[in-house]
């Protein structure tokens, strides 16, 4: 499995930010206040809570107002088409086998990702990924872009089909392509970080 973590260089990062930043300014006209200020307070410090009720279903009405907002952000914004990576902590759903080459999985909650490998590197606690949308239709552009992270978000409910799995002593490595439900057919659906099946109406409920 390639690995893109040790092969980006500083200006192959600067570049990166380059592109990314024209489009996070294009995101700024496009997008209204309500849904830009709900995308930066998931930046900021919201994300946690945020995450916690798309899980839970345990909303307050603060929080269900943010998640309008950037279920709507997804819709109007400008969306992200290329690699992304992200690092997180290790996903048991992987090393014990409850989700394999060829599944079909999505999240049940948005995804932060970056379209640098080095700066999700800061991230990493066991598990890296590598998201690979060429549908166009599953991410969006942040629009405050930072240095530090340039940040592409994944929409929840999105799908994709796992193509890589590597297990090793340092980790997880797991590599998935975005795919449209009408490519899905009648697969089943598994929630991404847990490896439970989840229904077609769940994967694309917003």
């Amino acid at each position: 499995m390639e690995d893109p973590f040790t092969e980006e260089s500083i200006d192959s990062y600067y570049q990166l930010f380059s592109e990314l930043q024209s489009s996070s300014m294009e995101q700024e006209y496009v997008l209204s206040f309500e849904e830009t200020d709900a995308l930066k307070r998931y930046q900021d410090a919201d994300y946690q809570a945020i995450r916690k009720a798309l899980i839970t279903s345990n909303n307050t009405e603060e929080t269900s107002e943010l998640i309008t907002h950037i279920d709507s952000a997804f819709q109007q914004g400008v969306k992200y088409s290329g690699d992304v990576y992200r690092g997180e902590s290790t996903l048991m759903a992987y090393s014990e086998g409850l989700i394999s080459v060829g599944d079909i999985v999505s999240p049940s909650s948005y995804v932060s990702t970056s379209v640098s490998a080095r700066s999700s590197q800061a991230f990493y606690k066991g598990q890296t990924s590598k998201f690979e949308l060429k549908e166009g239709d599953a991410a969006i552009v942040m629009p405050n872009i930072r240095m530090d992270e340039l940040e592409v978000l994944i929409n929840r409910n999105s799908t994709f089909e796992v193509t890589a799995i590597n297990i090793t002593q340092e980790g997880n490595h797991v590599i998935y392509r975005e795919i449209s439900l009408n490519d899905i057919g009648e697969r089943p659906i598994k929630d991404m970080h847990t490896g439970e099946n989840i229904s077609a109406s769940e994967a694309c409920l917003f």
